[in-house]
Parts: structure tokens; sequence; C-alpha cells
């Protein structure tokens, strides 16, 4: 398990450092007037958050066979209020450009939900091979 987490925390980099640049360059460079302030924060706060999804949807101390999944609904949760909060500060603090702001902030959060749901694919399928093995 821990193996997997390492993989997938360098493919969380990956995609990134991928998904970052490219929307950014894209952003900066064909809309420029729309380029949002505060884009690499909402980067760094994404990556932070499937981080965290990352390790705590491991594998210790499960207690039943839905434990994964409340694992990963319970920080899909926590991910979803946190970044109610995020937009609602940035909507208080920065008076314009909240559109294209919101619409990429949209865009990354659900292909870092993707990303994490294929991991949890892979968590799951690697949980049912080893509980296969050991019985």
């Amino acid at each position: 398990m821990r193996t997997l987490q390492i993989k997938y925390s360098i493919y969380l980099l990956v995609f990134t450092l991928l998904v970052g640049t490219g929307i950014g360059v894209l952003m900066h460079h064909v809309f420029p007037s729309h380029f949002p302030p505060w884009y690499v924060a909402t980067v760094v706060f994404f990556f932070i958050t499937s981080l965290a999804t990352l390790f705590l949807t491991n594998d210790k101390g499960k207690k039943s066979d839905r434990w994964l999944v409340n694992m990963y609904l319970l920080t899909g949760i926590v991910r979803f209020v946190l970044s109610l909060l995020f937009l609602t500060a940035f909507a208080l603090l920065l008076k314009d450009e909240k559109r294209s702001f919101g619409v990429i902030f949209i865009l990354l959060f659900f292909l870092y939900t993707l990303f994490d749901l294929s991991y949890l694919f892979k968590v799951e399928k690697w949980i049912k091979t080893t509980n296969t093995i050991e019985q």
C-alpha cells in the first residue's frame, strides 16, 4: 500500500505540473485579460487536498468493508467545504475576474476529483487482490 501511495504521489506531482502549467500557459497566452489572480494558489490548494486524500485513504486500521469509501467521501466533503471557503475568500478579497476564476476553479476541481477517483479504484483493486491472496 505504501508503494502505491508513493507512486501516486509522484503521479500527482506530475499531474499538477502538467495541468497547472498547461492551463496557466493557455490562459496567460490565449486569454491574457481573463487570467485569474490566485491561479497558483488554486493549483497548490488542489495539490494539497489531493495529497491529503492519498494519505488519509490508506489501509491501516481498516474497520469495515466500506471504510475506504467512507474515508474518500469524508475527504471529498472536506475538499468541497474548503473549496467553498476558498471561493468565498476570493470573492470577498478581489472584486474583478470572478467569472474566469470560478470557471478555472471548477475545471481544476473536476480534474483533481477524477485523479482522486483513479487512485481510489487502484486502492480498491489492491485491497481486493491482497485480501484474495491472504485468504
